[in-house]
């Protein structure tokens, strides 16, 4: 459906009429600067609304503004609890974004391990950079033990979906063997490929290779 003012102005009236599914669409719109001028505060009222009524989207669009103070006062702690609300009932985003919380103590205790819990959440659902995180916990073993063999497991997913860093650390298992067969060959590809995506380390490690 093409969005235009007759559109807005129909879900505005929908919205002020406690439809929690226009609500959220306004506020995704305001947020965004989708047809109209983005406006943060306005996002925020509507997002809040719906996320009062249980909205499951709109809780964990609403928290990550109470995060950021986008609309509103930064509060990480309320951010954090209503952003865990939309991540215990599946929302994928705010299970990633829980993780981040959690694993640099934003709005709650520090918990590396519960960090983890939840990046793997959102990477069993195909998240891509959830996917990238899973594999850098297990590489540096932060929360957990370290595996490189499974980091390997999760950067390869992550490189499917596009990520260019994941094609850059899994070039590095490749070219120093770890965890995986070493393969110069595979490691160059996976630099070149990091490469085109505009990585500069990337970048560096190739012009380190034709010296």
């Amino acid at each position: 459906m093409a969005i235009n003012r007759t559109h807005i102005s129909a879900l505005k009236k929908r919205a002020t009429n406690g439809d929690i599914d226009a609500q959220y669409k306004l506020g995704v719109f305001y947020a965004d600067g989708l047809k109209v001028r983005r406006n943060y505060k306005i996002a925020f009222h509507w997002f809040r609304l719906a996320a009062l009524k249980g909205h499951r989207d709109s809780q964990c669009d609403y928290g990550y503004l109470c995060r950021y103070g986008r609309g509103t006062i930064k509060n990480q702690k309320l951010g954090f609890k209503w952003i865990l609300k939309a991540a215990r009932r599946g929302n994928v985003k705010a299970q990633f974004i829980v993780g981040v919380c959690y694993s640099f103590g934003e709005g709650v205790k520090q918990n590396r391990r519960l960090a983890f819990d939840w990046y793997l959440r959102a990477a069993r659902k195909g998240l891509v950079v959830a996917q990238y995180n899973v594999g850098f916990v297990y590489e540096h073993g932060r929360g957990i033990k370290q595996n490189y063999k499974a980091a390997v497991k999760w950067y390869r997913r992550a490189v499917k979906g596009g990520d260019d860093t994941a094609m850059l650390n899994l070039g590095n298992f490749y070219f120093d063997g770890s965890g995986v067969k070493r393969s110069l060959r595979r490691a160059n590809a996976l630099y070149r490929s990091s490469a085109k995506l505009g990585n500069r380390m990337a970048k560096h490690y190739l012009g380190l290779w034709n010296e």
